[in-house]
């Protein structure tokens, strides 16, 4: 049986053995969301189902980083949170409240700075922290607890410290060394922790954590073995438009409210006798990873198999978001009426009329069915683990949803099918059609060009804003950079991050959820710095870069009705040119010719007249008159019976100055700054000022391809010819991957 996705939302199955010669193939569908306010819209990269569990730093003691997606079915469903808490307005704080609010779950985590009991009882804390791990290393527990990668009670280091959990219950007074703290945290609890081995029971001995689907699952299985968020965190059922709350655990929103947007998939079998049926899914994980700002929920379906080589497939879409659905819709189980997508009929077997092949239990379990309103929700204790599940929901689950064949009375009669829904409302932006495409007209678009095609339907169907109303998404995002240019950071100026956070937004809002790349990102030992890097060269990178022809506009562009005026912010890509201070290049002429003069007089009277120019204060202003002296020093040794080749006099005093570093330097805008010529296409270059400090920091060339974030700004020098300037915040350096290549032999 193969499962196909027909649709950007990823999935998998897995084939188990409820019982010795039986086989269900459960199929596993997951969407991936970004956190935002209001809404959290599907990524635009999915995460496929997770096959295996893994700890961190994939040490057995160590707790999960991620859990498998790969279970035959859940009793109840899951909400996990993995991440980081995040200080509010990320100054750092001595402690803080996370909460995590889902449906009926709201829980609250006291998260504390690193603290210890000294010898002699006292409680020494340590430094406010703006981010803090939430990973059940930094909770109570250790051997013996239901938590065994926590913090021990009253252990003692080799200095006689005892170190206090960072994680612990809202409210909990640590003053003493003895008192005892429970363990609590928002993650995963892996398959070998007490807690989930005891659901085992008598089977733990013989059972395999990562091999459990090759052998048929044992009698009296508890299910609730499969359930991997802790007890507080687990919820008779999860609707596909949840409403999320989150408190501390976003970087830029200290309170994060969000809606999923309500996709669900369909599964529909197909190849055999009767034609296409459907395979109910049912929402049982919801996924929080706050570290990546995403989330993600994960339906299961099953599929009762005559033999493990059966043909035919599962075709899983997804529908668009539909009005709000009523409680029966989040029932743990569906009803098992109307499921019908029927096992074939058996050549070996006589089934007398009227009795219904999916009333025979699937799993080895006690089952019973029973409606949504039956399954009670009562609020799980906070004392924590272990807890035990009501044994049979994972059986009763499985009786009401797996899908089946009912093979037909003599005379065969048609077959049962659930009532139909009522057609939901109609959305033509976000229908079958704008998403997936049909079979008629011109050739299918890819899954990329479709989701492209369905949002810009969506944008135009929306009202257009008023004219002073922030300029939508669809007009803010930028378009990325060709795709041969490549960006590498230069230098930043941390004290204008808060401005270009503001003027870029919304692509810092996709940079916070941007996954962290080694190769780029700094490590997060200090995660003010690291991710004041992680957005400049985001917007560096992913902004849309105007040449500096385009800077006159941006400055009109940022005058309102009440004719104020700010510096606006510009991301400018051109060409930038690094003149040299023009006295010191007349001095590196000097020291270039002199050496040649010998015994021509006329040389040698200009280079000692020259000599006096310099010593006078007054030189260093007139530069048109450094320049003329320049030149003809230059015709003077060319006209010498010494002179060189023509341009190595020029390449002499070149690297002279650059290794020198003696760019011109202007005082304007209150300091003194590195003045470069910013052009490109033929247009008039800008005076670009970079900071002085970066003297020693700039390549050795003297013209670059560079992106820069910059003040845009009126010209700051009555003689610069153009009437506009440039004051660098950011300076990227912009080449291709040509330039990353080895050089040939003959270049």
């Amino acid at each position: 049986m193969n499962v196909f996705a027909a649709s950007p939302v990823p999935v998998a199955s897995i084939l188990w053995q409820p019982s010795a010669g039986s086989w269900v193939l459960t199929v596993v569908c997951k969407a991936t969301f970004l956190l935002r306010p209001g809404e959290s819209p599907l990524a635009p990269d999915q995460e496929a189902p997770t096959p295996h569990d893994a700890a961190w730093e994939d040490a057995p003691s160590r707790s999960l980083q991620s859990a498998s997606d790969l279970a035959p079915a859940k009793p109840r469903a899951d909400v996990v949170l993995v991440g980081f808490a995040f200080a509010p307005g990320k100054a750092p704080a001595r402690s803080l409240l996370a909460r995590l609010a889902v449906g009926d779950l709201d829980k609250s985590i006291e998260v504390w700075c690193d603290r210890i009991f000294s010898q002699d009882g006292t409680l020494h804390e340590g430094p406010p922290f703006a981010q803090m791990p939430l990973v059940y290393e930094r909770a109570a527990g250790g051997p013996g607890s239901w938590n065994p990668a926590g913090v021990s009670a009253g252990s003692r280091n080799a200095y006689g410290q005892i170190a206090v959990p960072n994680l612990q219950p809202p409210g909990l007074l640590v003053s003493d060394p003895s008192k005892a703290i429970e363990p609590t945290g928002f993650g995963p609890i892996a398959p070998t922790w007490p807690s989930r081995v005891e659901k085992l029971g008598r089977h733990a001995a013989g059972w395999s954590h990562r091999d459990w689907s090759r052998r048929p699952l044992p009698a009296g299985l508890d299910p609730a073995y499969f359930n991997i968020a802790p007890p507080d965190q687990q919820l008779p059922s999860l609707r596909e438009d949840e409403r999320l709350v989150l408190e501390n655990l976003h970087p830029e929103h200290p309170r994060l409210v969000t809606q999923l947007p309500g996709l669900r998939p369909t599964a529909t079998l197909e190849g055999r006798r009767g034609g296409a049926r459907p395979v109910p899914m049912r929402c049982d994980t919801l996924w929080i990873d706050t570290a990546r700002g995403r989330c993600a929920l994960t339906w299961r379906g099953q599929i009762a198999l005559e033999h493990p080589e059966e043909h035919g497939r599962v075709v899983v879409s997804l529908e668009p978001p539909q009005a709000a659905r009523g409680e029966a819709e989040r029932s743990v189980p569906p009803p098992s009426s109307g499921l019908v997508a029927p096992r074939p009929p058996s050549t070996s077997q006589t089934q007398l009329p009227g009795l219904r092949s999916e009333h025979a239990p699937v799993l080895p379990w006690k089952t019973e069915e029973r409606g949504a309103d039956s399954a009670p929700h009562s609020s799980p204790p906070s004392g924590g683990l272990p807890f035990r599940a009501p044994a049979g929901d994972l059986g009763a689950l499985m009786a009401g949803s797996v899908a089946r064949w009912s093979p037909p009375s003599s005379p065969a009669g048609p077959l049962e099918q659930a009532p139909a829904a009522p057609p939901p409302p109609a959305m033509a932006p976000l229908g079958s059609r704008a998403l997936w495409g049909t079979n008629d007209g011109p050739p299918a678009m890819t899954v990329g060009q479709k989701f492209g095609a369905a949002e810009s339907a969506t944008r135009a169907s929306l009202p257009a804003p008023a004219e002073d109303d922030r300029p939508s998404r669809a007009r803010a995002s930028p378009p990325r950079p060709a795709a041969d240019d490549i960006v590498e950071l230069l230098w930043f100026d941390p004290a204008a991050l808060p401005r270009v956070r503001a003027r870029w937004s919304d692509l810092i809002l996709e940079l916070d959820f941007e996954e962290l790349d080694p190769r780029h990102d700094l490590p997060a030992d200090d995660a003010a710095t690291a991710k004041d890097r992680h957005d400049v060269l985001g917007v560096l990178t992913d902004g849309s870069p105007i040449e500096p022809g385009g800077v006159p506009q941006a400055l009109l562009a940022s005058i309102g009705d009440r004719r104020r005026f700010t510096p606006p912010l510009v991301l400018v890509t051109g060409e930038a040119r690094f003149p040299f201070d023009e006295v010191e290049a007349l001095k590196a002429t000097v020291a270039v010719v002199a050496p040649l003069a010998g015994p021509d007089k006329q040389l040698k009277d200009a280079l000692d007249s020259i000599g006096e120019l310099l010593k006078s204060p007054y030189l260093q202003s007139s530069t048109g008159v450094v320049d003329r002296l320049n030149q003809q020093l230059k015709e003077l040794l060319a006209q010498s019976s010494r002179s060189l080749p023509a341009g190595q006099i020029e390449a002499h005093t070149e690297r002279l100055l650059l290794e020198q570093r003696r760019y011109q330097t202007r005082r304007v805008l209150g300091d003194a700054w590195i003045r470069a010529l910013l052009a490109a296409g033929g247009q008039g270059a800008l005076p670009l000022y970079l900071p002085k400090a970066l003297e020693h920091r700039l390549p050795l060339m003297t013209s670059l391809k560079v992106r820069v974030l910059a003040e845009a700004h009126l010209r700051q020098d009555q003689i610069e010819p153009s009437r506009y300037a440039l004051k660098a915040l950011a300076l990227g350096r912009v080449f291709t991957a040509d330039e990353l290549r080895p050089a040939r032999s003959s270049d």
